[in-house]
């Protein structure tokens, strides 16, 4: 967010630059067919819900279900658990260079979006995906906490333009493709489960403070990133065009194995680890774009 406020006050500066008539300019927008340029952007962005799923080997029976009043106690085969992770509208930014050759575009992009993210839990099971008998009668509790602060994913992108603009129009829709690498990050991924039992004097052996387990963890990956997008400039003189874009992306699965800072396995395993799969992002981008055409 701090990085976009930052670009803001660039573009605008640039684009009272260049707005500035250029005395040897005879011709319109439409007319300037070939070359370099250099743009940018800033608006708003959103992203449909992303589906998070993670997994550990933890073969502990935990206090709070059914198999811990079993005799012996069984050991189980991991956990599996899910949650939907909702997004908050970000407020991305864009950098790019490319070259025009009549009505063809090749561009080179770099981008940053950031999204803060609510976690909703959905589920837990054991690794065979079998749900988790609660304990009849039990007086223990089991608290938790979790949370993400946010998703930040930066591209760099090669994408290719074509324009709709007529031979002396100034008003130029397009659409393009792109693709590149996507680097995701997640910030401050948080997850706690404390045991209790106020109901009942009974000693535990070990206490229910062994089955504390925590994790804080800033969470990163490349994955493939594919763009498509639609938009429209208006040439304000024969180098300068204001524009609009939106772009629809589509990234890979992003993956990430952790270990945690608390956990009753470390006794045995300190460096006892678990993955984390976040899939389904997908996010709509709209832009306010200026773009600036280099040479003679």
């Amino acid at each position: 967010m701090r990085v976009s406020r930052s670009i803001a006050p660039a573009l605008t500066g640039v684009l009272v630059l260049f707005s500035v008539p250029d005395a040897t300019a005879q011709h319109s927008a439409g007319e300037r067919r070939s070359g370099w340029y250099v743009g940018g952007g800033v608006g708003v962005n959103w992203s449909s819900d992303i589906n998070q799923r993670g997994s550990n080997r933890d073969h502990l029976c935990y206090p709070s279900y059914a198999c811990f009043d079993e005799k012996p106690r069984p050991e189980q085969s991991g956990y599996r658990w899910a949650y939907d992770l909702q997004t908050a509208v970000g407020a991305p930014f864009e950098l790019s260079t490319g070259y025009q050759l009549d009505r063809l575009r090749l561009e080179l992009a770099f981008g940053q979006r950031m999204n803060g993210i609510e976690q909703v839990f959905r589920s837990v099971s054991d690794h065979a995906e079998r749900p988790l008998d609660r304990r009849r009668g039990g007086t223990v509790t089991s608290d938790s906490e979790y949370w993400i602060d946010n998703l930040t994913v930066r591209t760099l992108a090669v994408s290719a333009y074509y324009d709709f603009r007529g031979d002396a129009g100034r008003f130029a829709p397009y659409v393009g493709i792109g693709l590149g690498p996507a680097f995701a990050e997640i910030r401050d991924l948080h997850y706690e489960q404390h045991y209790g039992d106020p109901g009942n004097d009974r000693v535990y052996d070990p206490p229910l403070s062994h089955y504390t387990s925590r994790q804080d963890a800033d969470m990163a990956d490349t994955v493939l990133g594919g763009h498509l997008h639609a938009g429209a400039d208006f040439g304000v003189s024969d180098r300068l065009a204001l524009g609009v874009k939106l772009t629809y992306t589509v990234l890979g699965d992003i993956e990430y194995t952790g270990t945690y800072q608390e956990h009753p396995l470390h006794a045995v395993d300190p460096n006892f680890s678990n993955h984390t799969t976040f899939t389904g992002a997908r996010y709509w981008t709209l832009l306010f774009t200026v773009r600036y055409a280099l040479g003679g």
